[in-house]
């Protein structure tokens, strides 16, 4: 076996090499056939720049590379988020994962990218290795039951369609936002790729009982539970946050739904039962790749703001 692993953004043959090599860990259970149809028309995975490393012209390795913007420490900049790491069993342990990550990023560094990102389905230590810093990353369950303790809110969920209110939900999604040390910035472009993605997700505005209305929240239905997936609010806090797991709870309470759960930041002192658990898995990491950029202590606890649906 040649140790020459020749790294290259990946042509089409090449990427459905990659496609067909990481149906081992995330076929869904669909057969690699469904699986390669599945991806091929994925809104998702063709955001993303494929890259591979090949020996003798195999594909051994291979990740997704998807380009985003940030807010970071109040100035925008260019980022990545890699997915989908993956490499043939046979090839393992040569360290052929860490070399195409590092192709990666300085190929992109070189064009301008200042940070790299990821949500580690590992021990965190693994990425730790190679610069990456681990961040908040909570996973919030309320179980339905605790609707029964509610005995009024101050908001309800009303159904819309997110095509025609989409000015508005990219509004109250930058308004909860805009205190925060890092953030994924959201443009025309990228709201489109979202409604595409998982298009049967249900969007709900939060009104008053005067119709005034005070953000928005994106469900996903997952066997009995109900998964936040997105959500923005006029007014950011904590107070206003439970106000929006309360409106949630109270609409759950009278579906079969058996729990509310999603990622959303560390909330204390509240009133309603919730359990918050750091994530075992899909765990926030970030990596600067610019020298004069730092990943401080504000950017870890800010990051437990991105949004599920920001997941790749």
């Amino acid at each position: 076996m040649t140790e020459q692993l020749v790294c290259t953004y990946a042509n089409p043959d090449q990427q459905q090499a990659a496609y067909r090599n990481v149906h081992e860990f995330w076929s869904g259970g669909r057969t690699l056939e469904e699986h390669l149809e599945w991806r091929r028309s994925s809104p998702q995975h063709n955001r993303a720049r494929w890259c591979v490393g090949c020996l003798d012209g195999k594909v051994v390795v291979s990740l997704g590379c998807y380009p985003i913007q940030l807010c970071w420490q109040g100035e925008q900049v260019a980022a990545i988020l890699i997915g989908a790491v993956h490499t043939l069993p046979d090839y393992r342990g040569h360290g052929y994962a860490p070399r195409l990550l590092a192709w990666v990023e300085e190929q992109e560094r070189q064009q301008g990218v200042c940070v790299s990102g990821l949500f580690s389905d590992i021990d965190a230590d693994y990425y730790g290795r190679f610069g990456y810093q681990r961040c908040d990353s909570w996973e919030l369950t309320i179980p339905v039951l605790a609707a029964r303790e509610i005995k009024g809110t101050r908001w309800s969920l009303q159904p819309i369609d997110p095509h025609q209110h989409l000015s508005s939900l990219r509004q109250w999604y930058e308004d909860s936002q805009r205190n925060l040390s890092v953030w994924l910035v959201r443009d025309d472009a990228y709201w489109q790729y979202m409604l595409k993605k998982f298009a049967t997700d249900s969007f709900f505005v939060l009104a008053d009982s005067e119709g005034q209305l005070h953000g928005y929240v994106r469900l996903q239905v997952e066997g009995d539970s109900w998964v936040i997936q997105d959500w923005g609010l006029a007014q950011p806090g904590a107070t206003n946050l439970e106000d929006m797991l309360a409106a949630i709870l109270q609409a759950a309470g009278q579906q079969p739904v058996s729990c509310i759960r999603g990622w959303l930041p560390l909330l204390e002192e509240v009133s309603l039962e919730m359990d918050f658990e750091s994530r075992p898995q899909e765990i926030t990491m970030f990596k600067s790749l610019d020298p004069d950029r730092q990943v401080d202590p504000e950017i870890v606890k800010a990051a437990a703001y991105l949004r599920e649906i920001d997941h790749v």
